[in-house]
């Protein structure tokens, strides 16, 4: 049985309290398929920085 992906939203916050980037994260049956930064997010506009 094969699930479709799902994005779960979610922050980083390595850089904690100066930086909570938004992150996108791709699920596929129970595991994580890609990062990516939320294009939404005030903050970071969809960027990640390498940590």
């Amino acid at each position: 049985m094969t699930e479709e992906t799902e994005i779960k939203k979610s922050i980083c916050a390595i850089c904690e309290p100066f930086s909570l980037c938004g992150l996108d994260v791709h699920v596929k049956d129970g595991k994580v398929q890609k990062v990516e930064g939320t294009k939404e997010n005030p903050h970071s506009l969809g960027q990640l920085c390498s940590k």
